[in-house]
């Protein structure tokens, strides 16, 4: 089967949708516990346009996921977290967080396309950007093993972090990917 996979900027209109997928059953386990600061800051961000670009991604034209990435330095709590984990965290350095939304998008392919034109659309719009750094929880192996798939290097050693959610374990396991050196 061959389904097209595009990214779309999101809008205040998405809010919705966005709300939908995070409380989705298989989204749920991996995602905040505080759902409602989550969305909160969401569309804050982009009624006010904030520094986390945030796309919707569409197969074969309809909405099944959702990613987003920012500078980490934007981050300034999330960043000194990964400091005190051991990862180094440099001015050129972003991260990324994603989900399929749709069960019926699950296991096809979209979130390696999903991660792939998010990846490369940064590589574009951010010039300074040099490195990606993205923290999953290590119960998480679909991400993380998507994050492998897309031409992130995982860490050998899991660090201490806080989890998303109070059922995960404090381990995550740290994704790097830097920015090729030639953009085809």
């Amino acid at each position: 089967m061959h389904a097209e996979v595009n990214l779309r900027s999101a809008t205040l209109a998405d809010m919705p949708l966005v709300e939908r997928w995070f409380r989705a059953e298989h989204v749920r386990p991996f995602w905040s516990q505080d759902l409602d600061a989550d969305l909160a800051d969401v569309g804050s961000e982009l009624a006010s346009g904030g520094p986390t670009s945030y796309f919707i991604a569409l197969l074969d034209g309809t909405p099944v996921g959702f990613v987003f990435y920012y500078r980490l330095r934007d981050y300034p709590e999330y960043a000194k977290e990964l400091t005190e984990a051991g990862v180094g965290v440099h001015d050129g350095d972003w991260s990324l967080d994603y989900l399929i939304g749709e069960p019926h998008a699950l296991g096809r392919g979209v979130a390696d396309a999903m991660l792939r034109l998010a990846i490369g659309d940064l590589w574009r719009a951010q010039t300074a950007s040099t490195r990606l750094v993205v923290a999953v929880n290590v119960a998480n192996r679909s991400s993380w093993r998507l994050l492998e798939r897309v031409g992130f290097a995982i860490g050998p050693d899991p660090v201490e972090m806080e989890p998303d959610n109070d059922e995960l374990p404090r381990q995550h396991l740290i994704a790097t990917r830097f920015r090729p050196h030639v953009l085809t």
